[in-house]
């Protein structure tokens, strides 16, 4: 599968790293307010007997349609020896229980569009012959799921292999995504995205500390951590010298700042786009109570502030280390590039509820998903490799990603620890987040028209496309049952 020479050097190094992670672990539990206890970061056990079949020795393959990425490949360096170590041993321990040799099929587009190159790819007479691509992995912007190329993994007889109800699995996704009893893609820790573009606030922590008084992890361990709060706060951090809200110039401040997407927020408030009817129907459901509330809240925020910056992906680093922007909406990943670009102090905090009494929560911004394509040789013998994968990348990368990359290298303090597993144990998704390139990206719309708007005229603007979305959410459920039943 790869070279001697790196599985050497990375089972060398990764027993340097053993060594290192007992030196810096500790065994505490949630750290009460105003302590410095540790929170207790080993990962859970799964007491579960994998599915596993003798594939005799035969390549099983991965197609993926980037070319060389490091979700999959530990050759692909990723700044970080212990996610690399994660993704050796996963890829490793599949080999030797699967009795088989893994590849990796990297497609690129050559910039003529991603959706058509794997059209091309799938629907081959060839592939279908030759069973080329054990397993797919694809992004949902694609739109696969709707083609008919990938058979139901709750299959009578897939469902045997591949367990849905495994915490190996996104089930909140997988069930959201299943149509008439049709799933034709997973998503779980299959791949790094699955923890990476979780939904994190990070937070300029020495200059936080020279605002206020006190410990804001007490606010986050008391439940108070709210968008009212984070607000307050943000409003006494604000210097806009030339009152021009939003644009950064020298000597501004501001206390809000988003790194990447800022969608999340909605959804983590508790926001919906999609219920279920009592037939279990998918219903579009935009201006709910709660939902309006939650849209109110994040007009005030913007609008009634001032002191909301909103940066390109490459600026909000930089900002963030010259103490011009407090706190930063991003997800896990950001925290490599800001860690890269500076040795700001910084810690996690979670997404800021909108009232005291809810629960925080993280979302997932990334990530793609895994189907077995219906050219596969074999549907079962997919299905195992499809499911061991699943499995080994949560024994295996999970740990290295998150107690040695995010807990030891990145954040160090006990108390971001602790943000790190209340996000990955309370993680929200929605249709409209899923599907949302289908759907005319209503998953974001809300967030740009509030963004756009100073008048207070988002919901009169969301009224008029409406229209549009239902028809298009009928569009897509037609299509998925006439070409997946």
């Amino acid at each position: 599968m790869k070279k001697t020479t790196t599985r050497v050097l990375l089972a060398v190094l990764a027993a340097v790293m053993v060594l290192g992670c007992f030196a810096g672990c500790s065994n505490g539990k949630k750290k009460p307010a105003g302590t410095t206890e540790p929170v207790d970061t080993t990962p859970p056990e799964i007491p579960y007997e994998l599915p596993l079949r003798d594939f005799e020795n035969e390549t099983v393959t991965f197609l993926t349609p980037y070319p060389k990425i490091w979700q999959f490949d530990y050759e692909w360096w990723y700044n970080s020896d212990q996610l690399n170590i994660g993704l050796f041993n996963r890829d490793t321990k599949l080999e030797e229980v699967l009795n088989c040799d893994l590849e990796y099929i990297y497609q690129t587009d050559n910039g003529s569009g991603m959706p058509a190159t794997f059209d091309t790819l799938l629907t081959q007479e060839q592939l279908a012959a030759t069973g080329a691509y054990d397993v797919v992995y694809h992004l949902r912007e694609y739109g696969l799921d709707f083609k008919g190329y990938f058979y139901n993994l709750y299959d009578a007889e897939l469902s045997t292999v591949v367990n849905l109800d495994q915490p190996f699995y996104f089930n909140m996704w997988n069930d959201i995504s299943t149509i008439d009893g049709i799933l034709v893609s997973a998503f779980g820790y299959g791949t790094v995205e699955m923890m990476s573009s979780a939904t994190v606030t990070i937070f300029n922590h020495s200059w936080w500390n020279s605002l206020f008084d006190g410990d804001i992890y007490d606010y986050v361990y008391d439940g108070d951590w709210t968008l009212e709060l984070m607000t307050t706060m943000a409003k006494q951090a604000n210097v806009d010298r030339n009152e021009n809200g939003m644009n950064l110039e020298e000597g501004d401040k501001f206390g809000f700042g988003y790194m990447g997407q800022a969608n999340g927020m909605f959804y983590t408030m508790g926001g919906k786009y999609f219920t279920r009817d009592a037939d279990g129907e998918l219903k579009y459901d935009f201006l709910s109570e709660s939902n309006t509330t939650i849209y109110e809240a994040l007009y005030d925020l913007v609008h009634d502030n001032d002191c909301v910056y909103l940066p390109g992906y490459t600026e909000a680093s930089p900002a963030y280390h010259a103490e011009q922007v407090l706190f930063l909406l991003g997800y896990f990943d950001c925290a490599k590039v800001i860690k890269k670009d500076g040795d700001t102090e910084f810690g996690f905090l979670p997404n800021p509820k909108l009232n005291a009494a809810d629960e925080y929560k993280s979302t997932i911004i990334g990530g793609g998903i895994f189907s077995i394509p219906k050219t596969a040789t074999d549907k079962m013998l997919s299905g195992v490799l499809l499911n061991a994968y699943q499995y080994y990348t949560f024994e295996k990368v999970r740990p290295a990603y998150f107690d040695s990359l995010l807990k030891l290298q990145l954040s160090k303090d006990p108390d971001s620890s602790y943000v790190v597993d209340v996000c990955m144990n309370n993680l929200t998704i929605d249709f409209a987040q899923i599907h949302s390139s289908a759907l005319a990206s209503c998953g974001g719309l809300y967030w740009s028209l509030i963004l756009n708007d100073k008048d207070g005229q988002y919901v009169s603007e969301y009224l008029k496309i409406m229209k549009n979305l239902d028809e298009s959410l009928d569009l897509l459920i037609e299509d998925f049952k006439a070409n997946n039943s």
